[in-house]
This record gives structure tokens, sequence and C-alpha cells, in this order.
């Protein structure tokens, strides 16, 4: 074969292999592209599988963060006009049946107080009631706050056998709640009305002019109490009525039992929507990881995470006085959380535990022994109202 002969056909073959793999190509790019596109699905998938969880844990959240009965309105703190929400069929009354001031309700004097919150991240005003005491020389008295969801018309059950007694009482709406500032945070659990609580005691001390303060707190108000005591050694005694032992706890008994049934708590859910109701329906179905996951949420929401709990701090408030009030009825905290807490404080300490007794209404149920061990408990740790404290010596 001739020179030009030979590259003729290197010139042929080359072209044929040139076209052989102009003819690969495209099979070549739908295979990047079908890689690319499994890549894609797989992120979108697991976008989905994170962000899906949070989502809900964020909705649950704020369920717990702003369950059925929270209400934060000045106009219904302060005209009186008592909420009412729907419970199977029936129309629940708050505020335990008192609905007004103390005035309407016991005929009972009182003013209307104001005073700036401790927090520094929200310095809001918090708005109460100063209940004086019909002995004109009493320095000693009682701060009582309400639960989570309620304002200050709670602690109005027990203003008439203090106000008999003779002892002064500061009660007030916490921060988010009532007539106070807020911006619809909802219930703290304990973590930020703590700084509540020492924005009182500031202001019963210098403007009251007490000398001794006592604190009653009921549910988030009594676990408000204890973390505000740890803070506040100026606090005297405290009450504590149907405390939860940690915000882990009160959240996974409330979702897993509660949520599951035919409302939050045995409440109307249904403004909270449609996807509220189907969690009520599956609620059986919720794996504990779900449940840890919006435990965790919530925590971080209220300026929790890595924040010590009421049962363990509780023993901190020694030698100071603790009297715990707790009842075997209460199905919102279980008593053995109260029973928990109580093993855990230092002396001096006294227990109440009745068999009958809703969750923060205890003293509906046992008024006499409520009563009695109430007085009694006070009069022992800072005093009569007209009288020092007896010496321990």
């Amino acid at each position: 074969m001739s020179a030009a002969a030979t590259r003729a056909a290197a010139a042929t073959t080359a072209g044929a292999g040139s076209a052989t793999r102009t003819q690969k190509r495209p099979v070549q790019q739908n295979g990047n592209q079908g890689s690319k596109f499994i890549v894609k699905f797989t992120v979108g998938v697991a976008l989905v599988a994170i962000l899906l969880p949070l989502v809900a844990a964020w909705f649950v959240s704020g369920i717990c963060m702003r369950p059925p009965w929270y209400r934060h309105s000045r106009e219904n703190a302060l005209t009186g006009k008592p909420w009412e929400i729907p419970v199977d069929g029936k129309t629940f009354r708050g505020h335990m049946g008192y609905v007004s001031n103390p005035k309407h309700d016991f005929g009972i004097d009182y003013e209307d107080v104001s005073f700036p919150s401790h927090n520094p991240a929200t310095p809001y005003t918090l708005r109460g009631w100063h209940v004086p005491s019909t002995l004109s020389d009493a320095k000693v008295g009682l701060i009582l706050l309400h639960g989570g969801g309620h304002d200050r018309r709670e602690c109005l059950r027990i203003v008439p056998f203090l106000h008999a007694a003779g002892y002064p009482v500061l009660m007030y709406d916490s921060s988010e709640h009532g007539a106070s500032d807020g911006d619809g945070y909802g219930l703290g659990f304990g973590f930020r009305e703590r700084m509540d609580l020492v924005g009182a005691i500031d202001f019963a001390k210098t403007k009251l002019g007490w000398t001794k303060i006592a604190a009653f707190g009921t549910s988030v108000g009594a676990v408000t109490v204890i973390k505000a005591a740890v803070m506040d050694e100026r606090l005297d005694a405290i009450i504590v009525e149907n405390p939860f032992t940690s915000i882990d706890d009160l959240l996974r008994h409330a979702i897993r039992t509660a949520l599951g049934q035919s409302g939050f708590g045995g409440r109307d859910i249904t403004r909270f929507g449609f996807f509220a109701q189907i969690l009520t329906k599956v609620g059986s179905l919720i794996p504990p990881h779900f449940v840890d996951l919006c435990l965790a949420v919530t925590r971080i929401r209220v300026g929790g995470w890595g924040q010590p709990n009421a049962i363990d701090l509780i023993e901190k408030v020694s030698p100071r006085p603790v009297f715990l009030i707790h009842s075997a009825e209460d199905d919102v905290v279980p008593i053995d959380q109260g029973e928990a807490i109580f093993a855990r404080a230092k002396e001096p300490k006294e227990i109440l535990t009745t068999e009958k007794g809703k969750h923060a209404a205890v003293y509906n149920d046992n008024k006499e022994v409520f009563t009695q061990r109430f007085l009694n408990f006070i009069k022992k740790s800072i005093g009569e109202p007209n009288k020092p404290k007896a010496s321990s010596n």
C-alpha cells in the first residue's frame, strides 16, 4: 500500500473514532444528570426528614407555652370579666369562681400597684393589687403567685383568711399574663417568672416597708417561688402548692397522656387548627424521641436550656422553712412529683397531702385544714403581722 493510501486509511479511522466518541457523549451527560437528580432527591428527603419533626416540635412547644387556657389581656384582667372556655360541651369559668377583685368578691379594700420586673432582658411593668393589713403596724406580709396561663385572681381564694389574720398581701400578674406587660410569649415555666418575683420583693421591701416576706405559689407559681428563693434570700419562707419536679417531667406527662385525648389536658384545642386535631387522634403513636425533641425545643424557647429545675434547687432554700401542699387528685402534676421535691428539701419543712383537690385548687376541697396549716406555718416562719417572729434560741 502506498504512503498516500495509508494516510487516507488512518484519517478515515480517526474520523470514525471521533464520530463514535461524539455519539457516546450524550449517554455520559445523561448519566451525570441522573446522578445529580439522585443527590438532590436524597438531600431533599433528608431535609424534609429533619425539618418536619422540627416544625412539629415547634408547634407542640407553642401549645405548651400558650395552652388553651392561657390569656394575656389587660382588658380582661382589669375589668373583672372572667375568661370562659368550652370543655366537653360545658363552659368552664376560670379563677375558681372569683372573677373580679377583693372588693367586689369579698368586700376587702385594696389598691392597684405596679412595679418593674427584675429581668434586664425584658424590663416589663408588672401590675397587681396590694391588700393592706387591718393592723396599722403590720410589717410582715405575703406575696401570692398564680399558675401558668392564669392571673392574680387565681389567688383570690386565700385572701380572706389571710386578711382576717391581719396579714397584708401583694398579688400580681406575672409577665406575659393578665394586665402585666408582655409580647405574647406565654408561659416561662418559672425560668422567666422568677425575675418578676424578685421585682415584687423589691417593691414589698422598698415601697411597702415589709421586714419579713413569705411567698405562696401554685403550679408554675410554686416553681417560680422555689427558683426565686434560691436567688433572693430576702424571702423568709415559702409555701408551694403542687410544684412540678422539672419542666421535662411536667411536659412529658402532658404530651404523652393529654395530647392524645380529646384535647390538651382534656381541654378544647380547636383554635390551634386542623394539625392539632390530627395530633389528638394519633397521640398514642407519638414516638419517645419526638417527645424529647419537643421538650428540648420548649426549653430553648423559654430560656431554660441548661438551667436547674425545682427539684435540683429545693435543698438550697434551707435554712428557710418550706411548706409543700399537694393533692392525690391532681391530674396535671402527679402527687409523686411534689413528694419527690419534699424528699429533697432540707429541714425545716412541712407537707400537707390530701385525697381531694384539683390542680391549683387544694384549698377548695380542704378549706379547714388548708387554712389552719397555712396560718400556723407562716406564724412560725415570719411571725404574726403585729409581732416579730419568736426567737428560736
